[in-house]
């Protein structure tokens, strides 16, 4: 996983945070929380933009019924890392990365 990421450091600032193994929590701008693993990060040619991760949702914390329905433990999100404002590990609870 190692030598793929670090074609991906160029356009991608999270690659050492949403890459590891385990489960983090991550707080976006708009108000979703989620529980994640398994982020890859999504080449930029597919969608022409940089920072795109794809993960694995482990559970949706926020409180939107629609969304509960749409992301189910064991569902795909794709991610935009300019919408993340908090990254924390889940098994320690340290903050990984914060702008709040």
């Amino acid at each position: 996983m190692q030598q793929v990421l670090e074609k991906f450091r160029l356009t991608h600032k999270f690659c050492d945070l949403l890459s590891q193994n385990g489960i983090i929590v991550v707080h976006f701008a708009d108000g979703r929380d989620f529980e994640l693993s398994g982020c890859g990060p999504v080449d930029s040619s597919i969608y022409n933009d940089t920072g795109r991760w794809c993960c694995t949702v482990e559970r949706y914390l926020g409180k939107d019924e629609k969304s509960k329905k749409l992301f189910t433990p064991n569902s795909g999100v794709d991610i935009m890392e300019k919408d993340i404002i908090q990254i924390i590990d889940k098994a320690t609870g340290k903050v990984l990365y914060s702008k709040i």
